[in-house]
């Protein structure tokens, strides 16, 4: 440990991965951390500008923040102070050597120095920890976290507006009674299923997709038809974190680079949920492939040449998942 007394602040209103960050730092390099946390009239006050009332109590918030401390053991090397302004004890604790920011609020760090300098005190050294990136590269913070894009992990998650938007098929809707038909008759493309009962369909019609992407689950229940079959044609596999109700980074930058360099039939076992990965499939998938994908509640399998009209499409609406995304 190089201090003997750190310091940090915030409002903590839920304990993400960029808190874990500058918490795990404050009490790597510091003996004693002391951390402070905005009151309730200070949010009221300075916070709710944003539009955003869901926030916690300082009661429950400070209750988060011991729970962390003890899950952690450093409840004996921490202490919680509250904040009624921007500043609190680190303008005026003498005993403080170092503070730990974000990148995002280093800023403060420079206007706290200031006011230690006209008081007198010595500049504390100023530690600035990277900001953590979410699943969509772009970072973690409170102010996400509350809107709703993503969780405290920093996943993405799907925008309640284009729930409705993305249960209308994406192509035209094959009866099951017909997808073997329209099967055989694009089985010289490049052909892609996502889902398992979608996939089934397929190799039951003798067309073995170049790519697969299943999650062994039917209608959030299990299936494991699929795995015999796997295995006696000893497919490779790839697993891949993602879903429910969030696309991860991983399993665009899988589907991605298997699309750059394709090697068939290969098989993306998801551990989540694989709906939402028709998304970055038709975004990336080259121009003259075809997507097959299930419909909900069995209705038949929805199939989408990919065009660069389709592909366009399928950008646009994940562009609304995230800002950032590999062109």
């Amino acid at each position: 440990m190089k201090y003997s007394a750190v310091c940090l602040g915030g409002t903590f209103d839920q304990i993400h991965k960029g808190h874990e960050a500058l918490l795990n730092k404050a009490f790597e390099v510091g003996e004693r951390v002391l951390i402070g946390v905005t009151s309730d009239e200070y949010v009221k006050k300075n916070k709710l500008r944003e539009g955003l009332t869901s926030r916690r109590s300082l009661q429950e918030r400070r209750k988060s923040l011991k729970k962390w401390f003890s899950d952690h053991e450093y409840t004996l090397r921490a202490t919680i102070a509250t904040l009624d302004d921007a500043f609190g004890p680190s303008v005026t604790d003498a005993s403080l050597e170092a503070i730990v920011v974000s990148e995002e609020t280093k800023r403060v760090a420079v206007r706290i120095n200031e006011k230690r300098k006209e008081r007198g005190l010595p500049a504390l050294i100023v530690i600035v920890v990277p900001m953590v990136p979410a699943e969509d590269v772009r970072f973690v913070s409170s102010t996400r976290v509350r809107k709703g894009e993503i969780d405290t992990a920093g996943r993405l998650i799907l925008p309640d507006n284009m729930r409705h938007e993305l249960a209308k098929p994406l192509g035209v809707v094959v009866p099951n009674t017909k997808a073997a038909g329209s099967f055989l008759r694009n089985s010289k493309r490049l052909t892609i299923s996502v889902g398992d009962r979608t996939t089934y369909a397929l190799l039951t019609a003798g067309i073995v997709p170049a790519l697969m992407i299943i999650d062994h689950r039917v209608n959030r229940k299990a299936y494991r038809t699929l795995q015999p079959i796997i295995k006696a044609h000893g497919f490779r596999q790839q697993t891949v974190r993602s879903g429910p109700g969030y696309i991860s980074y991983e399993a665009i930058q899988m589907i991605t680079a298997w699309f750059s360099s394709p090697q068939p039939p290969h098989v993306i076992v998801v551990f989540g949920e694989e709906d939402l990965l028709a998304l970055p499939v038709l975004a990336y998938a080259p121009i003259g492939s075809v997507v097959y994908y299930g419909q909900p509640n069995n209705k038949g399998i929805v199939e989408v040449h990919v065009t660069a009209k389709n592909m366009h499409r399928a950008r646009s609406m994940l562009g609304r998942f995230v800002s950032v995304y590999p062109s």
